[in-house]
């Protein structure tokens, strides 16, 4: 009788142990379900590689083997890949490129004490333009590509300066009660709060001028020589993205308890706002990237409290359908690029 219980208590325990399979692999058939698209995504894969995921059929390409790599961006053709990347005996980011398959990697950059990161190509593909971080001291540089030249091309918070930012005599007199970490970030905050990142529209007509500290964009329309700065009533701007007709731009902000993308009409002067339907311990933020037909886009989300381990990254990659106003989860990465 003992032993056809024992059998009978085995049989259930099997019988449990297959049935959890079975919903495990349910579940993770769901979170990997087949998303057709137009065109290709290049990402930065968990395990700090660059990736290439093809939208007929899915299918993921391995671009880069080596080092940290992050933020691929493509060049308005499609043919390079511009990237951020720590390798070899250099410890922090310097910028390279690569051909569309992954070959032919190349170093642009050279940064005496500091670092260079967040490369964007300009709307002809004849320059990078890209942050560095010097000592403490950041800047917007551009190289050129035809002549390899490197140049400072803003520092103050306007297109035509280009001189280093000067420092303020008061900020060496710390404020009453201010304790020291607290002057330097005061300092750290001060010397760069005209900073601000280039984003070029695709037909070359509009620059979107990115302030990160102050969390607002200029839009400067280098035809007519104007600028204003793109207004939502109760928003702080997020870092920016151009659709492929130069028509609108988008980010995305995250305002508790939701994530919201805005998308501006740069002709209208108008916006539109989407929620994100998205957990409550999910967060998205970060670039985004539009599809090619400029109907669809990429973003990244992941957890708020990840335990990842060093060099991991638990976000995924959705697209979302500017009609169906419907999220699509892809595949987990970070800091897609849509082309």
């Amino acid at each position: 009788m003992m032993v056809k219980k024992q059998s009978l208590t085995a049989f259930l325990s099997a019988l449990l142990f297959i049935n959890l399979a079975f919903n495990l692999v349910s579940l993770y058939a769901e979170d990997i379900q087949h998303v057709e698209f137009s065109g290709n995504i290049v990402f930065t894969a968990p395990d700090n590689q660059i990736k290439v995921m093809q939208g007929k059929d899915n299918k993921i390409i391995s671009l880069t083997e080596t080092g940290r790599n992050f933020r691929p961006r493509w060049s308005p053709d499609g043919t390079k890949v511009a990237f951020a990347s720590v390798r070899g005996n250099h410890k922090n980011f310097e910028i390279y490129i690569m051909d569309a398959d992954g070959k032919n990697q190349s170093r642009l950059t050279y940064t005496n004490n500091g670092s260079s990161t967040e490369p964007h190509w300009s709307s002809d593909g004849n320059a990078i333009y890209f942050s560095s971080a010097i000592q403490g001291n950041m800047q917007e540089n551009i190289i050129e590509m035809a002549i390899d030249k490197k140049k400072t091309l803003k520092s103050a918070g306007t297109l035509q300066d280009v001189s280093p930012i000067k420092d303020n005599k008061e900020l060496e007199r710390p404020a009453k009660g201010e304790t020291k970490s607290g002057k330097k970030l005061r300092e750290w905050l001060e010397k760069n709060k005209g900073l601000f990142g280039t984003f070029p529209s695709p037909d070359g007509r509009y620059l979107l001028l990115y302030y990160d500290n102050e969390k607002k964009i200029i839009l400067v329309d280098t035809v007519k020589g104007a600028q204003k700065e793109l207004k939502t009533r109760q928003y702080e701007s997020g870092k920016p993205s151009w659709s492929k007709d130069s028509k609108k731009a988008a980010y995305m902000k995250h305002i508790t308890p939701k994530d919201i993308l805005l998308i501006h009409d740069i002709r209208r002067g108008s916006y539109k706002v989407f929620l994100l339907d998205k957990e409550a311990d999910m967060r998205c933020g970060g670039e985004l990237s539009w599809s090619p037909d400029s109907k669809k886009l990429v973003y990244s989300c992941g957890p708020v409290n990840s335990t990842a381990h060093e060099g991991e990254s638990k976000s995924w990659l959705y697209i979302f359908d500017l009609k169906t106003r419907q999220s699509m989860k892809l595949t987990q990465g970070s800091s897609p690029d849509w082309h």
